[in-house]
């Protein structure tokens, strides 16, 4: 990760727009800014300052309580980027220090990536959220997708797919992304085995319900997204969404992750299982048991659905760019953020939940994007009264998914303790005219 370096283009405009007024958490108007290429790198005493100290000594007691062995975290007030720290270590062998520079993989955080990329698209009249997916009418046209066993397949949607409301049930009483070997011998195909193995899989079953009437989360249907965007862009889903959503923003250090220990990327941590995990049959199908960090997932087949990798703070810098506030300028418009984020009536037919894209919860406090896999944990949080965070570790804790419900109410209560953020702005945006 990087430091963008501040430059004023008017000076005169620019003084008396850096002259703010702060109450707590509250400050008046900003300036307008647009991010600048990146220059020098972003390092941990970059973000020290008397006034948050109170982060740094309570993460630290944070990690210690849940035996994490490193964790990043980057917080946002108002549009700035005012901290940014890695804490212990991104290889634990090597003793490598974490720093803000450091990649993770992300898992289910990439659906927001993915969702944004979708929503974009249909701005720019390249698809509609109710085009069919499947069919000889649909996106997904090719032979591949013709022959599905239950014919209402061909009624799913865009919206649908986005909402985990497809209509499949999980395979198996399991997520059919993660039984690589199952689906492989159910198919009778020697694994390791790739995307369009789990979609032949999966069109040969049963739906459970009609599109759009039933929610059942679905990495599959994300997956499934990424393939909608690589036939209607005509480039592959890493490609377009680097070119189309990312570089925009100046983020360029993400991309899709690999399996394999050997096969890191660089500035990308080392994984580590929480203490007592099992291990898992090789996802290549040797028989030999592996850790779930390294061949027990296939984090790269997951793709659109998990496979992203990014630093705590590109990651922010994106979700900064989706929030729908006046800050910083966001990359799509705000009524696609409201279909995102529940506010434009997204309900399951005949129930009370909503239905957000990308996001895993939203409430008029919060907008909630969790991730995990075996190694890994991923937290977004965009608060309404203007701060936003991420949190990034390299080691999963015995909680599973379910860590993420310790990870938000820890840093509702470190916030709290902050009592003002400082003016400073690490992304070192440039101030328009």
């Amino acid at each position: 990760m990087v430091l963008f370096l501040l430059t004023v283009v008017s000076c005169s405009h620019s003084q008396s727009s850096e002259k703010k007024k702060v109450v707590g958490h509250v400050e008046a108007e900003k300036p307008r800014f647009r991010i600048v290429p990146p220059r020098t790198p972003l390092q941990n005493n970059d973000s020290d300052t008397l006034t948050l100290h109170v982060i740094d000594s309570a993460i630290e007691k944070f990690r210690a309580k849940w035996l994490i062995g490193g964790l990043s975290l980057a917080i946002a007030k108002d549009g700035r980027l005012v901290y940014a720290k890695g804490f212990g270590y991104a290889n634990q062998e090597k003793r490598e220090a974490m720093t803000p520079q450091h990649r993770f993989r992300i898992a289910s955080v990439s659906k927001l990536i993915t969702a944004a990329a979708i929503m974009q698209m249909a701005e720019q009249g390249k698809l509609k959220l109710t085009d069919k997916v499947f069919g000889a009418s649909g996106i997904l046209s090719d032979s591949l997708y013709l022959n599905a066993k239950d014919k209402r397949v061909y009624q799913i949607e865009i919206r649908h797919l986005l909402q985990h409301t497809g209509g499949w049930k999980n395979a198996f009483r399991a997520d059919p992304m993660f039984i690589p070997l199952e689906v492989a011998a159910y198919m009778r195909t020697k694994p390791p085995i790739d995307l369009d193995v789990i979609i032949r899989f999966m069109l040969s079953q049963k739906m459970l319900a009609e599109p759009g009437e039933f929610f059942d989360y679905s990495n599959f249907g994300y997956c499934l997204l990424g393939r909608v965007i690589e036939k209607v862009s005509g480039q592959s889903y890493e490609r377009y969404v680097q070119e189309n959503l990312l570089a925009p923003l100046g983020i360029r250090q993400m991309q899709i992750g690999n399996n394999r220990y050997e096969e890191q990327l660089p500035n990308e941590v080392t994984y580590y299982d929480h203490s007592g995990a099992s291990l898992k049959p090789d996802i290549s199908g040797s028989g030999n048991k592996v850790s779930r960090p390294y061949g027990g997932t296939d984090v790269k087949m997951l793709g659109a659905a998990g496979g992203w990798i990014a630093s705590s703070v590109e990651l922010l810098r994106l979700t900064l760019s989706l929030d729908g506030m006046a800050t910083v300028p966001d990359i799509l418009s705000q009524e696609s953020i409201r279909q995102m984020t529940c506010n434009s009536g997204n309900w399951v037919q005949d129930s009370t939940r909503c239905l957000e894209i990308g996001w895993r919860y939203c409430n008029p406090q919060e907008w909630v994007r969790t991730g995990y896999f075996g190694g890994t944990h991923a937290v977004i949080c965009r608060r309404s009264d203007g701060i936003t965070w991420v949190l990034l570790t390299n080691q999963s804790s015995w909680r599973g998914p379910y860590f993420s419900f310790e990870v938000l109410p820890e840093m509702e209560r470190i916030l709290s303790a902050v009592q003002i953020f400082p003016q400073r702005d690490l992304f070192g945006r440039e101030i328009l005219p």
